[in-house]
């Protein structure tokens, strides 16, 4: 490759990196209009609003809100929608308690997530998902498809890594995740996990237990 191609695809990519790092400061900027802490919600976004699953983010983010802890979602609609949903369901006028952070071209926000009433959009999905783990204290996993395993893997990653502060991350649906979790034992069998900088993983269908954990974590956090 000569100099003249290798220097046009590194200008390329410098522009859109930077494109995408204001993003995240104009993202950052909206979020901090939160009411903190927050915890943030991952799921799938095929699940319909009747679903069970669903059904239990709706009500879980209303639980949070009535705490006094914000709720974020990645914008779109399935687990997402119900969570903003549910937050806004208890909030009080004029308060921002609940914000969807979307990705261009996946039809995220409104009208798509009609709960999301501030809406951030990126162009890539490392972007929303790095606000998602950065900015919460605390983490809610419903059942999804590759993108949650996706955020889930990566969020795990950097808490034994020691990238972000240890937070519980509550698993909701005990069946959905019971092979998951039987991967997960195996492989600190198996030494591929350290157990020293272990994550704590709580797998729970109880809504008000997923709450008492957090909360009683949150309140312990610094702002």
């Amino acid at each position: 490759m000569n100099f003249f191609k290798k220097i046009g695809i590194c200008l390329a990519t410098s522009w859109r990196l930077w494109k995408e790092m204001w993003q995240i400061v104009r993202g950052l900027y909206t979020i901090l209009d939160l009411t903190r802490p927050c915890v943030s919600f991952f799921g799938g976004s095929r699940l319909k609003q009747d679903s069970r699953y669903a059904q239990h983010a709706y009500t879980l983010a209303a639980k949070f809100v009535q705490h006094g802890v914000s709720v974020l979602t990645g914008g779109g609609p399935g687990i997402m929608e119900a969570g903003n949903c549910g937050a806004m369901s208890v909030a009080k006028k004029g308060e921002v308690v609940t914000i969807g952070i979307g990705v261009r071209g996946l039809g995220d926000g409104a009208p798509f997530n009609k709960c999301a009433v501030k809406n951030i959009i990126f162009d890539y999905f490392f972007s929303r998902k790095w606000l998602l783990i950065h900015y919460s204290v605390g983490y809610v996993i419903f059942p999804g498809g590759f993108g949650t395993m996706d955020e889930l893997s990566d969020l795990l990653s950097q808490m034994q890594t020691g990238k972000i502060p240890m937070a519980p991350v509550v698993l909701i649906g005990a069946d959905y995740w019971k092979p998951y979790m039987a991967w997960v034992d195996e492989a600190r069998k198996t030494d591929l996990l350290s157990g020293i900088n272990a994550p704590k993983i709580v797998v729970t269908d109880d809504l008000d237990y997923a709450v008492a954990v957090l909360v009683e974590h949150c309140a312990q956090c610094v702002f």
